[in-house]
């Protein structure tokens, strides 16, 4: 049994996501943490998700909805990267190639993270790129 259990940026890629969090959860100590990060949002998959093997991007309901048959005493979300949200949603409806200038662009983003996590704390972390969410059993 384990005091925390992380995934980071993994879920997206395993078909059958709901089954792999009751075998975390089964694996937990009671009070222990399950940490999952995910990419937000299906409106924002793209051609890049399909490359990195992307099943899905989730939602706070989509990501909650697999917990419905787990008995979690405390689920917090907390959604991230807000200007990466609205870069995402840019270089989808701009972008024919997203691996045209690519190294640029990820410069150019990794740039405007400081300026994303103030924005994520005026916004009151509701919406971004990406999706937390911290299970306690």
């Amino acid at each position: 049994y384990y005091d925390t259990i992380l995934y980071l940026d993994v879920l997206e890629h395993i078909q059958e996501d709901q089954k792999e969090i009751q075998i975390a959860y089964e694996s937990l100590h009671e009070g222990g943490a399950l940490v999952i990060n995910v990419p937000a949002f299906q409106h924002l998959y793209s051609k890049f998700d399909k490359d990195v093997d992307h099943l899905r991007r989730y939602s706070r309901n989509t990501l909650k909805s697999l917990t419905t048959k787990i008995s979690f005493r405390k689920i917090n979300f907390i959604y991230y990267d807000s200007i990466g949200y609205f870069l995402s949603i840019a270089s989808k409806l701009i972008t024919k190639n997203y691996l045209n200038n690519f190294d640029k662009k990820i410069k150019i983003w990794d740039s405007l993270v400081p300026y994303s996590k103030l924005l994520d704390l005026l916004v009151l972390n509701k919406f971004g790129k990406s999706l937390i969410m911290i299970c306690i059993k």
